[in-house]
């Protein structure tokens, strides 16, 4: 009889505190769910190079990391230039998509694809936090992005658990936008 192996062992963990090297395998558009309005870059990465033992080939979820509103574009900013090693600083600058079909409507209902983000490299700050769910009132980990790095080697990989390095929700964007989880 065929047998089934489970691992829970990586259930509750959490990279801890530190900047990580991340593989975008998937960056696509999608709809914000309601009741917020517009879209963002939903994006897929993996730790590729961990300072922590254990986080090494670790699945990421920002959900969603690079929101495309008004209020959100310091963030998407950041993000692009980080993955881009490029100035994203002009109005009416373009990012180029397509249909993961390729079906060749200019307007089709299937997944928009960021073929330019995809298989990039870029650095994280990674700080742990304590998430309350809003419904239920369980109280559960997670890691959140702080800030994003170009992959260009002038970031030192590793931890980070100093005295001053302090998350301040003040001056954020909503914590369930930028957490994360693993697979």
């Amino acid at each position: 009889m065929p047998i089934l192996d489970l691992d829970f062992g990586s259930i509750g963990k959490t990279p801890p505190n530190g900047y990580y090297r991340l593989l975008i395998s998937n960056a696509e558009l999608r709809k914000n769910k309601p009741p917020k309005k517009g879209q963002h870059i939903g994006l897929t990465a993996t730790i590729i190079d961990s300072p922590a033992e254990g986080f090494d080939d670790w699945k990421v979820f920002p959900d969603p990391v690079v929101a495309l509103t008004q209020n959100a574009m310091w963030k998407t900013q950041e993000f692009l230039e980080a993955v881009t090693q490029s100035e994203w600083k002009e109005d009416q600058m373009q990012l180029e998509f397509e249909c993961e079909n390729d079906c060749g409507e200019d307007n089709c209902p299937h997944t928009k694809v960021f073929p330019s983000l995809a298989g990039e490299t870029v650095v994280a700050q990674i700080q742990q936090q304590e998430y309350t769910d809003p419904d239920s009132g369980k109280v559960s980990k997670t890691a959140r992005i702080v800030t994003w790095l170009p992959d260009d080697g002038s970031q030192k990989l590793g931890s980070s658990d100093e005295d001053d390095f302090e998350y301040d929700p003040e001056n954020s964007d909503d914590p369930k936008q930028l957490a994360f989880g693993s697979e």
